[in-house]
């Protein structure tokens, strides 16, 4: 009989996550289900993100606990996790699945540097302060509310924790895994394939350029669903950053592409003043770049596994905002230059392309991909790793 596998995810379903969630790959192993529990967990999400939901026959949308508890199909099998304990409803959707004596597995589809362990470690007292300057102590008494509803509920250990490098060891949830087993992030997954192809973008090698990673910084849903203030405001940070690449484009001679962030908002906006900008082609843009401007998105892996140079840059919103130690954890981890764009700042090429590579492997190792993992495709690891359960 075919082993049930169900995949939660707390934001609408994209074909993007089609795609990077192995959908294609799974449903040839199992009997899949995505259950779709964003008007249930988050329907704020529906409001920043619902516009663009891929109709799959597997998805199937979860309203409340009660749709959740029709849909499971019966007892037994795997629940693939996308959602994380960030809520009282998800806690109690874990709990569900426990009483269903549905095993949880967790994946580390995009570790990231956690500024509290990689960054100086702050105080309680700077923790409280920080969380009342940027307004935050709501999430923080949810996070009480979480911890006390976790030690309440059934045990929700997952049996399987998926790791891509060495991150899983400051994550209590991967800690407490009764099984970890080494794989790779979703980045060094499209990394593998653009590897296979040995192919380059059309127009690409014509000219030197350097790439910025666009994370809609103004504007990102995740902050919007969150209550979390924006870094930088539009009015301010984009004109700013235009001198910045203007500065850089005559003294390098090289032009600057936009990867874009993959929501588009982007192309209906001119942050970016006519400068060109290409959606779902990052990884490609960063493997033939000559440089590669960031803040803090999770794209940096592709840069770090193709050795390229990277600056982060901040300014002086963001600097006080929030995010800034997100650009500081893996800025001080990779050695990389840090500018800020609205300071006087020098434009010295030979310091633009330095690389650390020691750094860079180190980074690769904690967040990228497990040393000891096989040299296979992600949804390869996943269901051999599951199928031998059955077994």
């Amino acid at each position: 009989m075919t082993t049930n596998l169900y995949i939660c995810i707390k934001n609408p379903f994209t074909e993007r996550d089609f795609n990077r969630m192995g959908i294609a790959e799974l449903s040839n192993h199992f009997n899949l289900k995505i259950f779709d529990c964003t008007p249930w967990l988050l329907p704020k999400a529906l409001k920043t993100r619902g516009d663009k939901v891929f109709p799959h026959p597997s998805r199937v949308e979860i309203t409340s606990l009660q749709d959740l508890i029709k849909a499971i199909q019966s007892d037994g099998g795997y629940i693939l996790d996308f959602v994380g304990q960030f809520s009282p409803r998800a806690i109690l959707m874990f709990a569900v699945f426990r009483i269903r004596k549905i095993r949880i597995v967790v994946m580390d589809s995009g570790a990231y540097p956690a500024p509290d362990i990689f960054v100086v470690p702050r105080s309680a007292a700077k923790k409280i302060f920080d969380a009342f300057k940027h307004g935050k102590c709501r999430l923080h008494l949810m996070a009480l509310i979480n911890k006390l509803l976790i030690k309440i509920l059934p045990n929700q250990r997952p049996y399987i924790a998926y790791v891509s490098g060495d991150a899983w060891r400051t994550e209590s949830r991967f800690l407490s895994a009764y099984k970890k087993i080494p794989a790779h992030s979703f980045d060094y997954e499209v990394y593998r394939a653009e590897e296979a192809t040995g192919e380059n973008i059309s127009n690409l090698n014509s000219m030197p350029y350097a790439v910025y990673l666009d994370e809609d910084i103004a504007g990102h849903e995740d902050n919007l669903e969150m209550g979390l203030a924006p870094p930088a405001s539009e009015d301010h940070f984009y004109p700013v950053l235009s001198r910045f690449f203007d500065k850089y484009q005559l003294i390098s001679g090289q032009r600057i592409l936009i990867a874009g962030y993959p929501g588009e908002k982007s192309q209906l906006t001119n942050h970016f003043q006519g400068r060109e900008i290409r959606y779902q082609q990052t990884a490609q843009l960063v493997k033939n770049a000559s440089i590669v401007f960031a803040h803090a998105s999770t794209a940096i892996s592709f840069a770090v596994l193709w050795k390229k140079p990277i600056v982060f840059l901040t300014s002086t919103e963001i600097s006080r905002s929030w995010y800034q130690p997100w650009i500081d954890a893996p800025q001080l981890l990779l050695k990389a230059r840090l500018i800020n764009i609205d300071q006087n700042y020098s434009f010295d090429l030979s310091d633009f392309q330095a690389i650390d590579i020691a750094s860079y492997n180190s980074y690769e190792n904690c967040f990228i991909k497990a040393v000891d993992s096989p040299n296979d495709s992600l949804w390869n690891i996943v269901q051999k790793g599951l199928l031998q359960e059955k077994s």
